[in-house]
């Protein structure tokens, strides 16, 4: 089952942290949506094959608010680099183009030093 799978890979410092296993965080809602949205895409199509009309209804509605939480919680995943980074390489390129970037001084080749920062301590995790 895809629950047990995400359950098992994803959440397996759950006990390490004193959580419950079944606490859901907005971090989940990208990857419980995704699966739902598969399932109820497939239920749907099964029960429109088979030709029972109020289920194929249901988890059509269904399918449908799995995909809009699916879509709507894109800003709290990774997945919104997907959008961001092709949209600032257009951008940056265009205005090296027109010119408007002619004013501001060249990019840093390097980050500035801010000391020690990580390897401040050696790591405690397990």
């Amino acid at each position: 089952m895809e629950l047990t799978g995400f359950g098992f890979f994803l959440r397996v410092d759950v006990s390490a942290e004193a959580h419950s296993v079944f606490r859901i965080i907005k971090a989940d809602l990208f990857v419980l949506a995704l699966v739902l949205s598969s399932t109820f895409g497939l239920a749907w199509s099964y029960f429109q094959y088979s030709g029972s009309s109020g289920l194929s209804v249901l988890f059509l509605v269904l399918f449908a608010v799995a995909n809009i939480v699916l879509f709507g919680g894109v800003y709290w995943s990774k997945f919104a680099h997907m959008f961001y980074k092709p949209g600032a390489a257009i951008q940056k390129n265009l205005a090296e183009a027109d010119g408007s970037r002619d004013n501001l001084p060249p990019p840093a080749e390097a980050p500035e030093q801010y000391g020690l920062g990580i390897k401040r301590e050696a790591p405690k995790h397990y």
